[in-house]
């Protein structure tokens, strides 16, 4: 009985470290717009429209300002509810400079997750943003990335009402901005099945002894 669990256990072990040689799978949500808008929805300060090439690469999701108000769109469905596994994971999006080239506007590249009245907010586009070349902006989903405490990205985490995405990018009714390929990335899954191998293996041997 020893030696079969023995044999077991370097069998699990086996494959802990097949497992280790490569990265631990993570899941991942995106909107990547390569056959439209995917349930994105703009504000009434934008047109929203689906551009078939372009993209980063494929089409893309294409707003143009229309008034003084910031344009922004939102996430759809499939980005809401419980996203408590993408904890201090990733939060991207692709965006360029379509047209326009009035004075850059600061608030481009805002995204905010809401959880009913409670909001997370983040700026990660930083100055002087977009530019006329795709550009990957990202943010660590948690309390450093959002600057605020851990117990609040979790709170909103826990049940994501909406997600906005500022693309007001310049100043006055002036341009049409591009974003691509909306994601967000959880941390992979560690392996355990080593562990476990090691532990039935051990177990075996102190029944060994023990007899």
């Amino acid at each position: 009985m020893t030696k079969n669990l023995c044999l077991l256990a370097g069998m699990i072990t086996l494959l802990w470290t097949s497992a280790l040689s490569s990265p631990a799978s993570a899941v991942t949500l995106e909107s990547t717009f390569d056959a439209g808008l995917e349930g994105w929805t703009g504000s009434t300060g934008g047109d929203l429209a689906f551009v078939s090439t372009g993209g980063n690469p494929g089409g893309f999701l294409q707003q143009t300002d229309t008034d003084l108000s910031d344009m922004f769109v939102t996430a759809p469905a499939s980005f809401l509810g419980d996203k408590s596994a993408f904890l201090n994971g990733t939060l991207s999006f692709d965006a360029r400079q379509v047209g326009g080239n009035a004075e850059k506007y600061a608030a481009f590249g805002f995204v905010t997750l809401f959880n009913g009245g409670n909001a997370i907010s983040a700026d990660i586009a930083g100055a002087n943003a977009p530019s006329n070349d795709w550009t990957t902006f990202s943010v660590n989903l948690n309390a450093v990335g959002f600057e605020t405490t851990p117990e609040a990205v979790a709170a909103v985490l826990s049940n994501v009402t909406m997600i906005m995405v500022t693309l007001e990018s310049q100043i006055g009714v002036a341009e049409t901005t591009g974003m691509d390929n909306f994601r967000m990335v959880s941390v992979p899954e560690p392996a355990t099945l080593g562990i476990a191998g090691l532990g039935l293996c051990g177990v075996g041997l102190l029944r060994r002894k023990r007899g």
